[in-house]
């Protein structure tokens, strides 16, 4: 039963977990680049995220892997009709590999009935408690924000 959502802040996917955690009453766990980095400026304050001591994205995501039981990736990026990974993604996946904790990447983008019947199954299977999420923000990928929170919202209760 998961019990923490950890997110690191970003637009999209990030963002869509932290609104979802507050929405639930969920505790929010995590960490967020140095000055509170994101895409369309400081993270607000409402999101109880620790600071790194560097700006760089990197840092962050892996002290997120690191703190969670487990870590849902969204991933929406086609490349000629198959899955491309983001730089993000893809450190993501390194980080959760080196600490060897379990990650699903989530394929389905725009279809929230895929994506939410795929993250229930894995769910199911891992059982987090302290559940990280990540994923495409929304400026690379419009539409992610809105994906994820419906996702969440089906699955995650």
């Amino acid at each position: 039963m998961i019990e923490v959502i950890i997110s690191g802040g970003q637009t999209g996917a990030d963002r869509a977990a932290l609104d979802f955690a507050l929405e639930q009453g969920f505790t929010i766990q995590g960490y967020c680049p140095q000055g509170r980095r994101a895409d369309d400026g400081p993270l607000d304050k409402k999101y109880p995220l620790q600071e790194t001591e560097s700006s760089a994205y990197q840092k962050r995501t892996g002290l997120n892997v690191e703190l969670a039981d487990a870590t849902v990736i969204f991933n929406g990026f086609l490349f000629n009709g198959l899955p491309e990974y983001s730089p993000g993604t893809e450190t993501t996946i390194r980080f959760a590999n080196k600490h060897g904790k379990p990650f699903i990447v989530l394929q389905g983008f725009p279809d929230v009935a895929k994506d939410a019947a795929d993250l229930k199954r894995w769910l199911e299977k891992y059982t987090p408690q302290k559940l990280n999420v990540a994923g495409n923000g929304e400026e690379k990928c419009p539409g992610m924000y809105s994906h994820v929170l419906a996702v969440l919202r089906q699955v995650i209760k």
